[in-house]
């Protein structure tokens, strides 16, 4: 038994995000530093804030609909 919302989320994965590694790796890092940059050194911090807030909500928002990881089908 699969799930239907996983089918649908390996397609992008595995078409979009596993071919271009580099930029989305990319893409994670720069933010992160740039929070962490500027909440260490007290620079921008209401911007730096701001960027991990969303960052948060972008993984919060991401992982709803995932089903716990011992929420496979049962073997008899």
């Amino acid at each position: 038994m699969h799930f239907p919302l996983q089918l649908r989320r390996t397609r992008p994965l595995t078409d979009v995000v596993i071919p271009h590694w580099t930029l989305f790796g990319w893409m994670t890092l720069i933010p992160e530093t740039f929070i962490g940059v500027t909440l260490i050194l007290g620079l921008g911090t209401r911007l730096g804030s701001l960027v991990a807030i969303g960052m948060a909500a972008n993984i919060t928002l991401s992982i709803l609909n995932v089903p716990p990881s011992g929420a496979g089908p049962t073997r008899s």
